[in-house]
């Protein structure tokens, strides 16, 4: 053992950057494929085509959850006894039954979108959805406007190898041509 060694660690070297973004998943668990798929297209969105996301349906939907959840909090910790209680609690159930509703029917409303765009200079505004359907490989993507809509669907083997390595590269051009087909007059 030579004296450079003895009772130091040897350090290795820094991952590089092409390491660290490599991205791996179980490609047997739709979901978190689907998932990796929806972050890679708001990435190559907001990155390549310089489209910025749009958060107000979230937020609509955030504040209705905490409006509710105030409600519910309300009534649970409210300081007078139960029995003078009653009004005021049958108001609170009320009130978050209606929220509850309205934000059930936001969502439903919502569908599979998982982004919605802000009208940029080149694009009008999108709605970003995508779907897969149990048991089947095959990853479906939509983006619509007003102005037209592109659909893009492809079995998940072309973006992933077998260990479950996402190749983004081979992604990013099927996403952006889809964009094109959904917004033609951009040519």
């Amino acid at each position: 053992m030579s004296a450079k060694h003895h009772g130091k660690k040897e350090s290795k070297p820094a991952p590089t950057a092409a390491a660290e973004e490599k991205k791996q998943i179980n490609v047997y668990d739709l979901a978190t494929v689907k998932k990796t798929l929806d972050e890679a297209t708001s990435e190559i969105l907001a990155n390549d085509a310089h489209i910025e996301e749009d958060f107000t349906y979230p937020n609509i939907k955030l504040a209705v959850g905490i409006l509710a959840i105030g409600i519910a909090l309300t009534a649970q910790f409210w300081p007078t006894p139960f029995p003078q209680i009653r009004p005021f609690l049958a108001v609170c159930v009320a009130s978050y039954a209606v929220l509850t509703m309205v934000m059930n029917v936001l969502i439903y409303f919502e569908g599979d979108v998982f982004m919605s765009t802000k009208a940029a200079a080149k694009y009008p505004p999108f709605n970003i959805s995508s779907r897969m359907a149990p048991y089947e490989p095959v990853y479906s993507l939509t983006i619509a406007s007003k102005t037209g809509t592109g659909t893009l669907q492809k079995e998940i083997r072309h973006y992933f190898d077998e260990d479950g390595v996402f190749y983004d590269r081979l992604f990013a051009p099927d996403v952006l041509k889809t964009l094109a087909e959904a917004h033609p007059h951009r040519r």
